[in-house]
């Protein structure tokens, strides 16, 4: 793998002058950016995913709605609607995509809006939906808005500072662009984080603050109910995973440590689930040795498996959604002092 990603390095180092480019017209204003009157927070990642931008991006939605009116913009990958579009009640995931409505279900206090367009679709936000604060969702290598506040997301296990573009890669954008963070949050990091060690080998601007986020599997629901137990229940159970999120390795360390057998099937990130993917699925269920307890899958996939035809498929097997939470393993109330400043 090593020996490839050297072979690939020269057309890395061909997207990376595109990128610097770019970025250098965007900086010398030759590249227009529009600001708005009322605070922007654009939260991203240099990488092609995985670093737990969807429960970070509903923890900051959460903290800011206790002191103003919010809503959250996303493009809404993988949608099959066009233009603007406020989430509501009746939404599903054809109209908003995986991630909003994930975020529109878990928000309840804030607006969840798509639009490929971000500058229409903040400013529609602003002028015609009652909105203090927008938050945008997946929005670092954005240029056409000046956010007030950008927070870059780095993964634990795959800091940027260590990681190359692609496709040499996983860097989807030059490292120099963490320059234009103004908060650095490690996500998904153990509770024994050496954080003096990362800060250094980040190596944060005067500006920056460093912040250090790790997940909470908090309890399972039942796909369809309201029905939940606690995590504790699985402990030394034998359990399906299925899983289309980017970075599936952290939930499945996790449910290693908790169970006594776990069996993976994996798909690829905003995996569109068909009937023939959950007859892969039942049938490894029915069929293996010794037998499974449950099938578990993350909040991500739920809204996808809640669609009708999907449910009727698996209305008779033990399908458990883990819900998932971000917290601080320190200096959580800076944070919060921080986003206060743009409430």
């Amino acid at each position: 793998m090593k020996l490839l990603r050297n072979v690939l390095l020269p057309f890395a180092w061909i997207y990376g002058a595109v990128l610097h480019l770019r970025h250098f017209l965007y900086n010398k204003g030759l590249f227009s950016s529009t600001g708005f009157n009322k605070p922007v927070i654009a939260i991203g990642n240099l990488n092609l995913g995985g670093t737990g931008k969807t429960p970070f991006t509903i923890l900051v939605a959460k903290l800011l709605s206790r002191h103003t009116k919010v809503a959250v913009l996303s493009r809404g990958y993988r949608r099959i609607s066009r233009g603007f579009l406020l989430g509501s009640e009746k939404s599903d995931v054809n109209q908003l995509g995986d991630e909003p409505l994930l975020m529109l279900r878990s928000l309840p206090q804030c607006k969840v809006a798509v639009d490929t367009n971000r500058v229409r679709g903040t400013r529609l936000l602003f002028d015609e939906h009652d909105t203090d604060v927008v938050v945008l969702d997946d929005a670092l290598q954005h240029r056409k808005i000046r956010p007030d506040l950008n927070i870059l997301l780095t993964d634990y296990k795959r800091l940027y500072v260590d990681d190359k573009l692609v496709p040499a890669g996983y860097l989807r954008d030059v490292k120099s662009r963490a320059a234009a963070a103004n908060l650095i949050v490690v996500t998904k990091c153990p509770q024994e984080t050496d954080f003096n060690a990362i800060q250094n080998k980040i190596n944060p601007l005067p500006h920056q603050k460093v912040f250090f986020c790790g997940l909470n599997y908090r309890q399972l629901r039942k796909l369809g109910s309201s029905q939940t137990v606690a995590v504790h229940c699985i402990e030394n159970e034998s359990v399906l995973l299925a899983s289309g999120i980017a970075r599936p390795d952290y939930l499945l360390d996790y449910l290693k440590e908790k169970c006594s057998n776990v069996h993976p099937v994996l798909f690829p990130d905003h995996h569109s689930y068909n009937e023939a993917d959950l007859n892969r699925i039942t049938d490894l269920f029915d069929n293996f040795e010794p037998p499974l307890k449950r099938i578990i899958i993350t909040e991500k996939d739920a809204v996808k498996w809640e669609q009708p035809l999907l449910m009727n498929k698996m209305e008779r097997y033990p399908v458990w959604v883990m819900d998932v939470s971000v917290h601080f393993l320190k200096d959580g109330e800076i944070f919060e002092r921080e986003l206060k400043k743009y409430a």
